[in-house]
């Protein structure tokens, strides 16, 4: 009798010792992106934005800029742009870029690049928050190719400043307006000559295996929930 149950043994073994470890292993592929620096690296960047959004929101004197971010058919933001000078300057930084659909509602954001190099008598290290207002069809699409150069490809001007100025009540003199932020205070700021970029890394860490800048942007294919907090903001303009 023993003998007729002694088959069934080994695997009855396996079963037990090693089931709790495949319910593991599932929820340690779940957990995966945490540990993927790229994923933190996406997730840092949508951080830093929320507190560069807020800071916006909070300041009464920004009016103009967020009538002009109403506006604009796509927003792209760089919440950390470092600027190193000595004989060469160096700017650079990640950000995101979302578009306003038809229906009013804000995309999932995809994650971008930007940077420039500039010869001349420069020295010092500074840090900027940039925001982007796209204000043409032609500027949205052109940002989703492989490259992009600013004052080239697309032109760019200082955003409207100041009570009761907006695109709106302004000529509308580029495809896309500027706004930085140093120390808290709001100034326009052209980028001319920068280069933008989508981030590849960053977009499939973040949306998963194939997702692009213009699949993030122009369907509805990929979502990740960490994002919608700076969604949300981003409707409250």
């Amino acid at each position: 009798m023993l003998r007729r149950f002694c088959p069934a043994i080994p695997a009855i073994i396996v079963l037990v010792l090693f089931a709790p470890l495949g319910a593991s292993v599932g929820a340690s592929s779940a957990r995966a992106e945490t540990f993927n620096p790229s994923y933190l690296d996406a997730e840092e960047v949508l951080q830093e934005c929320v507190i560069f959004i807020k800071r916006i929101l909070n300041d009464p004197e920004n009016e103009a800029m967020r009538e002009t971010l109403r506006q604009a058919k796509a927003i792209m933001i760089f919440p950390s742009i470092l600027r190193l000078g000595f004989i060469f300057g160096i700017k650079g930084g990640r950000g995101v870029m979302v578009v306003r659909r038809d229906s009013g509602t804000i995309s999932y954001p995809a994650f971008f690049d930007i940077g420039a190099v500039s010869l001349g008598a420069q020295a010092g290290v500074e840090t900027s928050s940039v925001v982007f207002a796209i204000m043409s069809e032609r500027g949205v699409i052109s940002l989703l190719k492989e490259r992009v150069k600013l004052g080239a490809d697309l032109s760019i001007a200082v955003g409207p400043l100041g009570t009761g100025t907006s695109a709106a009540t302004t000529a509308r003199l580029a495809d896309i307006y500027s706004y930085s932020d140093s120390d808290g205070i709001f100034l326009g700021l052209s980028l001319e000559g920068a280069y933008i970029n989508s981030e590849v890394d960053l977009n499939q860490a973040f949306y998963g295996k194939g997702a692009s800048a213009a699949l993030v942007l122009g369907s509805r294919r990929y979502k990740n929930s960490a994002a919608e907090d700076l969604m949300k903001l981003l409707s409250t303009l």
